[in-house]
């Protein structure tokens, strides 16, 4: 039987025109559903839905629960979402047609469960389950599956996910859990945090063709060097005893009295002596000296474990627990982080994208050029078109800043989200110029020459772009993205906005780019013809949305491409690597 919380919905409309970005107040637009129609937010127990096609906003609020999105891929296009519930403790729970209903767990679950991600269709839903809140003797959150149920009415009792029950450190490992999930819901992406909580090494789970579930741990040649032996851990470190364990239960029964009148009045703790006979006492006393030994030997067999492990620790990479994106064909698997962390060098964390098919290559990082902060991952496609965000901008500026890296763009570093739209859709960069750029006041501590001491001040900052923090649909034809906000509004209770921007919009014209090839030159007529001048070893067209629409591994001078009338990113690469891009309309 499906358990339902109590509900309030509310139906509002975003002012916004018709191809043009939306923006609503006092919600964050974090997950997309897949076909792009749907942004949805989770907020301050709110769960607001925003239909992409009506623009209309419908906001549903429990009257007794918290409401928060899973970390992965949350939203479906059938409507249903996996999120978790409970303001207390968090529990896996799903939401569809108004209400919230909690999934199955096990009853001797104890733990923190969530439901993290969903295929589009809501047939599956990855997750976790808490079998204990902590524990170093076993594994205290393991990944699960929920699938919908025969009468698709809801969805049966989990399914546990094989993991590894040691990590790379010869420890048990913290959690085990399962964030992301393709869209045919066969592979899954997830993280492994080590004992010590001092590594994470990225797992992804495939399920066969009999429907067994197989796990890789990727990056493995690094985790596992060759020729690195893992000193044996030490395990638990010994239990100190009780003493209430020594005392008669009628003893017991009144020493905790006594202890609860202290609490009371704070006076005369109560000696625990006092409630135990001297034969008694002397075996908690023999029970206490043979734990110090115990404990002693333990802990020297720690610090040689714990120094043995330090050097291998340093060449691990460095990174972000609960950040975890995975391409809708489970190709690309996303996340956030650092190849090794360096102690002589300040480096800081990009996007870092790794292959499912080749788990064991090491993962492509992507960090603004100029920028010193850390860059985190939002969003990744089928054609490894990646975004994310970094807390300020480059003129340090504590306002979220988007970041788009893509194959269409012809650079090594991702470039901000309105340089991205400008190119493909200056129509709605435009609009973002208009709407999204604020005067931003924010605090600080400052010189004050005149006072000769440090000030608290307001810093006021002119005409800064907000582009905030961005996720998109599967195909990359639809960006939201929110941002808290740090500039006077009409409202002076709005705490944040989220933006929807459709990049498929009307698209009228599309500025000229200078091919940075000096040996190749590349262009499109009104008609749809490419000219090529040089020496080209490959060509590609993709539509405005990223999709590639056309390909040539041996383009002659003049191609007739058959495309549609629309807007074109042409990219063409000589046999020295060298490439030339042009945008053009046909």
């Amino acid at each position: 039987m499906k358990k339902n919380l109590l509900l309030i919905a509310g139906l509002a409309v975003a002012t916004t025109a018709m191809g043009q970005g939306a923006e609503l107040s006092n919600v964050q637009l974090t997950n997309m559903s897949p076909d792009g129609k749907i942004a949805a937010s989770a907020y301050m127990g709110e769960l607001t839905i925003y239909n992409v096609d009506t623009q209309t906003s419908e906001t549903i609020q429990s009257m007794t629960e918290e409401v928060y999105f899973g970390v992965g891929n949350a939203v479906s296009n059938v409507g249903i979402m996996a999120v978790s519930t409970s303001f207390s403790q968090e529990d896996a729970s799903y939401y569809e047609d108004g209400m919230f209903y909690r999934l199955p767990i096990a009853e001797t679950d104890k733990g923190f469960s969530a439901a993290n991600g969903i295929t589009p269709d809501g047939k599956r839903i990855c997750g976790n389950a808490g079998r204990v809140y902590y524990s170093d003797t076993e594994v205290a959150v393991v990944p699960v599956i929920w699938n919908r149920n025969a009468k698709d009415d809801g969805y049966d009792m989990y399914v546990v996910l094989p993991y590894p029950e040691i990590d790379a450190l010869g420890m048990i490992p913290q959690y085990v859990v399962a964030d992301a999930i393709s869209e045919d819901g066969k592979t899954i992406a997830g993280q492994v945090v080590f004992g010590n909580g001092q590594a994470i090494q990225p797992i992804i789970w495939k399920e066969k063709e009999n429907g067994e579930w197989e796990y890789t741990l990727m990056m493995e040649s690094v985790f596992h060097p060759d020729g690195f032996v893992v000193p044996e851990y030490p395990g638990r470190s010994p239990e100190l005893p009780v003493i209430t364990n020594f005392m008669t239960p009628e003893n017991k029964a009144a020493y905790d009295e006594a202890v609860a009148k202290f609490w009371q009045d704070f006076q005369n703790y109560p000696d625990a002596f006092d409630y135990m006979t001297e034969e008694q006492q002397k075996e908690y006393e023999e029970a206490e000296a043979n734990y110090n030994a115990e404990h002693e030997a333990w802990y020297q067999a720690y610090l040689a474990y714990s120094e043995n492990i330090a050097p291998f620790l340093a060449t691990l990479p460095n990174i972000e627990l609960n950040c975890v994106r995975l391409s809708p064909d489970g190709k690309y698997y996303g996340t956030t982080g650092l190849e090794k962390w360096d102690a002589d060098e300040q480096k800081y964390f990009g996007m870092m994208v790794l292959c499912t098919e080749t788990p064991d290559e090491m993962p492509a990082i992507y960090q603004p050029e100029g920028i010193d902060q850390e860059c985190y991952i939002t969003y990744i496609n089928n054609d490894g078109v990646a975004m994310g965000y970094t807390k300020g901008n480059a003129e340090g500026v504590n306002v979220p800043q988007a970041w788009v890296k893509s194959p269409l763009v012809n650079s090594v570093n991702p470039i901000t989200l309105q340089d991205y739209v400008a190119a493909v859709n200056p129509e709605l960069a435009a609009w973002m110029k208009k709407n999204m750029v604020h005067t931003i006041v924010d605090s600080d501590y400052v010189w004050d020459e005149e006072t000769g001491s440090w000030e608290f001040k307001d810093i006021v900052t002119e005409g800064v772009l907000c582009t905030g923090i961005p996720t998109a649909d599967a195909d990359f034809c639809t960006i939201s993205t929110y941002a808290y906000v740090s500039w006077e509004t009409e409202d002076e209770f709005t705490t944040t906005i989220s933006y929807v921007l459709p990049l498929s919009g009307s698209t009228t014209s599309i500025t000229s780019v200078a091919n940075d090839s000096q040996t190749i030159k590349v262009s499109m007529d009104a008609n749809g013809v490419i000219s090529v001048i040089g020496d080209a070893a490959a060509l590609n067209v993709y539509d405005i949305n990223g999709r590639l629409v056309y390909s040539n591994n041996a383009p002659a001078a003049k191609i007739e491409t058959g495309l549609a009338n629309g807007a074109y990113i042409i990219r063409a690469i000589d046999t020295d690597g060298n490439s030339a891009v042009a945008k053009a309309i046909k």
